[in-house]
């Protein structure tokens, strides 16, 4: 009873395009489809005018079928549940953000194929600054790390190499140790202590140490100190 009520309602038919009335209802019209819409009252559609008008296609359905072919032969007429439409016949529509819908886009089949070849392919315009892209600092590390692999595969290689390398150094420096451990014991069996005395006496005796800077100044310095009040006397002398 709503439904009836909503489409008595609209403006447009819409009670021909719903399934409850599916069943060969078929509205001959002429060419001009205003004439359908002039003929609807302002006050909405009348069910008892709709009973009539679909009574008039026949009660039987022997009626009913000579009724279509004899329409189906005439250009005049619109089936509403067919694909022959009238070019001037449109579905009751909606606007939504200006655009006109007619059809449920949820019933058009999308095509998952695209075709790139419409796509054009461009190069982007040459920019004036150059940018130069140089990796100073991974060269850095490229390299630092390449020492280290070279270096652990050369040691890995070399190995029995630098294992008698090594052995032939630490040979010549215990041979160095030993000459000179043998110069030592050949001074030591030539030592002569009475010599070695007798020659330090001679150089205490006939060779005094020489002074430093700090003892002549400090020397001279006592001597003033004891010869300060001593000047009616002859005077000092400090050269010695």
């Amino acid at each position: 009873m709503a439904l009836r009520q909503f489409t008595s309602r609209c403006s447009k038919p819409l009670w021909s395009y719903l399934p409850a009335f599916k069943s060969n209802r078929i509205i001959p019209i002429a060419k001009n489809s205003s004439q359908l819409i002039e003929t609807v009252p302002k006050s909405g559609w009348n069910l008892l005018a709709k009973d009539k008008l679909v009574a008039s296609s026949g009660s039987s359905l022997l009626n009913k079928e000579q009724h279509t072919s004899s329409l189906q032969n005439n250009n005049n007429y619109i089936d509403l549940f067919t694909n022959n439409l009238h070019k001037k016949f449109y579905m009751p529509t909606n606007t939504i953000n200006k655009i006109n819908v007619y059809q449920d886009t949820n019933s058009i089949p999308i095509s998952i194929i695209e075709n790139f070849n419409k796509v054009e392919i461009s190069d982007p315009p040459p920019s004036k600054q150059i940018i130069k892209k140089e990796a100073v600092r991974m060269i850095l590390i490229r390299r630092r790390k390449m020492r280290k692999h070279k270096l652990r595969k050369l040691r890995k290689r070399m190995k029995f190499v630098f294992a008698k390398i090594k052995l032939k150094r630490e040979l010549r420096k215990e041979q160095e140790f030993r000459k000179e451990l043998l110069s030592q014991v050949e001074a030591a069996d030539k030592f002569d202590a009475k010599a070695y005395v007798d020659q330090v006496l001679h150089t205490l005796r006939y060779h005094p140490k020489p002074e430093t800077e700090d003892e002549v100044r400090e020397r001279l310095r006592l001597l003033k100190k004891k010869n300060k009040y001593q000047t009616t006397v002859v005077r000092p002398r400090f050269d010695y």
